[in-house]
């Protein structure tokens, strides 16, 4: 791998997650804006943290919350939307890059819709465990999901034949009290030596 991976923290919802990953040279900071999710990030809070914060683009995790090109726009001003494979049908073609998390073994299933769409930047494939070939995924660069206490090298990323990784962000004990073990370990692997 000539250049360094793709790095994409999700679930960032602390002003301390988001200007760490800022600061170690993280490309994506995903902010979650369904209701209904414990990490929910409102637009007044999502504009609070992301004034603060220069350098990655950012990403608004769609969760269960349906297509409003519109609000999105206006109210997060985000470069890219993450959904699930399920809600591709429901999204129509939108101004936004989309970022889409698709089991490894249901690649296959989405094949064809992967192919005739033009608007998604990424794929999420989580717990990857075997090598993906871009026949799967119409080309489109994947991006491995981790668990939180995973490691990975350069050597493995390439290995799978992906382009970046995902972390995920988490909360806070107290404003400003925030322990970075479970991202510092593979943002020094992989972001550190460049």
């Amino acid at each position: 791998m000539e250049q360094r991976p793709l790095v994409y923290v999700n679930h960032i919802t602390n002003l301390s997650d988001a200007r760490y990953c800022a600061g170690m040279g993280v490309d994506l900071l995903g902010f979650n804006i369904d209701p209904s999710d414990p990490d929910y990030v409102s637009p007044e809070t999502y504009q609070q943290l992301v004034g603060w914060v220069s350098g990655p683009e950012r990403v608004v995790v769609a969760g269960s919350v349906p297509f409003n090109d519109k609000r999105m726009v206006e109210d997060y001003a985000p470069q890219y939307v993450h959904l699930h494979g399920a809600q591709l049908n429901n999204w129509p073609a939108t101004s936004l890059k989309l970022i889409v998390e698709i089991p490894a073994e249901s690649l296959a299933d989405f094949r064809q819709q992967l192919e005739a769409r033009t608007d998604i930047a990424f794929l999420v494939v989580p717990n990857l465990k075997e090598p993906i070939t871009p026949a799967l995924t119409g080309g489109i660069p994947v991006l491995a999901g981790l668990e939180p206490s995973a490691r990975i090298s350069l050597a493995q990323l390439e290995k799978a034949g992906v382009a970046g990784i995902v972390l995920q962000g988490t909360k806070e004990s107290s404003p400003g009290l925030k322990d970075y073990d479970h991202l510092s370990q593979v943002l020094e692997d992989l972001i550190g030596s460049r």
